[in-house]
């Protein structure tokens, strides 16, 4: 059983965002039908395509982000399927949507007119810059949402720093970065309102904003702008913990990422201990970035002299974050990538077959997979349209289920009474726990007063180096509650195990075997607390 199995989803949209949001909940189990027009849907038209010949049915873009759904066409313009598509919802639980409003409203695909016709319906819509403010009717795509949202001004940032700013352009990537953090955001706003829903059994309407989702990701721009006026993205490196940059080597580039003072001797020794390493200059990691005009090209008549691959393995062995830069040939070629299994192989056509990523998380007790290809346009027409008289969500006959009856609690926040122990470190737990902080969730933080890494990064509210001005931290830990614990010692241990006990979730994100290797593995703390659900 996934996740999500029975939860039906239907999902209208024009872009990327309501099909990226659709595939997570999809990949997690449940019953995703996607509505197209007649003509199909944009990212059909959108490619790239094999041989770089246009056909709707063969466009990686559409086969990467449809995997596991069904697919109908209905225009909403017509009475006739504008009555089969409400039908759709009358058995369904969620609609997620990505229109602008103008062409919401003109959809009929408001909250305002939904909720009068199927008030328990969970109606996330996704537009580009949310449904109030003086933005709200702007027209934009992909490549205005990712500037609107400042991430190309503030690329390329820290660590890869702009040499002079006024030449620098702002740059983006490759891909429709904005389109997949607003449906990553838009499908975790849907869980988290589901909570809610099928306690109460109340209908509600998840609005989100595609640029704040996208601003959201610029922690550290705005720690900076917020506590100095600084825009770290378009300034000389100065203010970076070094080295943490992406640096040439003899096969291309290597990304070396020892920007923690505790780093910086095992790191030397792998050097070969250069006597320039000593010097009064380089003794912190603010001194090494404040000089990095000096250090760079010493670093770089190392790393010159080898290849990724070897630098990898040097500097990976003392336990320092180190990787080749891989090209995205040799990350599908990697040995890792095929033992881990993450790309899933697709059928194109009679021909050919093509990898498409795969879910980015791994559940212990329902693996998830590769169910069904993207469906192609009008496939489930007669199997979904034919039957919708009869056919309605498993989750209940007439939408959600409601356990305790308890419409009383629709003003509490989805995660109240869920209590949460943060192992997090520097960026990726910390961000998760505070979504879950803001959720509700209790979430106690766990540090170490031997090694504060999130509290010595600057910058520093009116510049005083302190545990507690750090605006790293402050950014990322608003909503919780601070123990220290020293988890060499045993008592801190039996501490950290009574606290599992009275905790639902447990996260972190240290190495690999780290958390092992310090008596707080999931095998081990399943036992103190059985259901428990841990994160890594």
């Amino acid at each position: 059983m996934l996740p999500l199995d029975g939860l039906r989803v239907v999902e209208h949209g024009r872009t990327g965002i309501a099909s990226y949001c659709g595939r997570l909940l999809a990949d997690a189990g449940a019953d995703v039908i996607k509505v197209e027009a007649p003509d199909g849907d944009p990212a059909r038209r959108r490619g790239p395509f094999p041989a770089d010949v246009p056909d709707p049915e063969r466009s990686g873009l559409f086969f990467s982000i449809n995997v596991n759904k069904r697919g109908v066409r209905l225009d909403l313009g017509r009475p006739k399927d504008r009555d089969a598509f409400m039908a759709l919802l009358d058995g369904a639980n969620v609609l997620v949507t990505d229109h602008p409003p103008l062409e919401a409203q003109r959809l009929g695909l408001t909250w305002r007119r939904l909720r009068r016709t199927h008030p328990k319906l969970l109606f996330t819509s996704i537009t580009p810059f949310g449904e109030s403010g003086p933005y709200r009717d702007y027209h934009a795509n992909d490549h205005v949402i990712y500037n609107m949202g400042g991430l190309a001004y503030a690329t390329p940032g820290l660590p890869d720093h702009v040499d002079d700013p006024r030449k620098e352009p702002p740059l983006r990537p490759s891909t429709p970065i904005a389109e997949f953090i607003a449906g990553a955001v838009g499908a975790t706003s849907t869980l988290m309102a589901a909570m809610l829903t099928v306690n109460d059994g109340l209908g509600r309407h998840v609005e989100v904003s595609a640029q704040e989702a996208v601003a959201a990701m610029l922690y550290r721009d705005i720690s900076n702008y917020s506590y100095g006026h600084t825009i770290v993205g378009r300034r000389p490196v100065q203010a970076a913990l070094m080295p943490n940059a992406i640096m040439p080597c003899k096969d291309g580039h290597v990304v070396l990422a020892v920007p923690y003072s505790h780093m910086w001797a095992p790191f030397k020794e792998v050097m070969g201990n250069p006597d320039w390493a000593d010097l009064e200059v380089f003794e912190d990691a603010i001194a090494r970035g404040a000089n990095w005009d000096a250090l760079e090209p010493l670093l770089r008549e190392w790393t010159m002299q080898h290849t990724g691959e070897e630098i990898m393995e040097m500097v990976q062995s003392k336990g320092i974050p180190t990787f080749a830069a891989f090209s995205l040939a040799r990350l599908l070629d990697s040995n890792h990538e095929k033992e881990r299994g993450y790309f899933w192989q697709v059928r194109v056509d009679n021909e050919r077959t093509a990898k498409v990523a795969g879910s980015p998380f791994i559940f212990s007790r329902t693996p998830l997979k590769l169910r069904s290809p993207a469906p192609k346009l009008g496939q489930h027409d007669e199997e979904v349209l034919g039957r919708l008289s009869s056919d309605a969500s498993p989750w209940s006959a007439d939408g959600w289920s409601s356990p305790d009856g308890a419409p009383d609690k629709a003003s509490r926040l989805p995660l109240e009474g869920v209590r949460v122990l943060d192992f997090g470190q520097v960026v990726a737990i910390p961000y998760a726990a505070q979504l879950l902080a803001w959720m509700g969730a209790d979430v106690i933080t766990v540090e170490t007063r031997q090694r504060l890494l999130s509290r010595g990064s600057p910058p520093y509210a009116h510049g005083i180096r302190s545990p507690n001005t750090s605006g790293h931290t402050n950014l990322l830990a608003t909503n919780k509650r601070s123990l220290t614990l020293n988890l060499t010692t045993p008592e801190a241990l039996d501490l950290a195990y009574e606290m599992v006990k009275v905790v639902d979730v447990v996260v972190e994100n240290f190495s690999t075997g780290t958390m092992e290797k310090m008596g707080l593995g999931y095998d081990k703390l399943r036992r103190l607390r059985p259901d428990l659900v841990m994160l890594s």
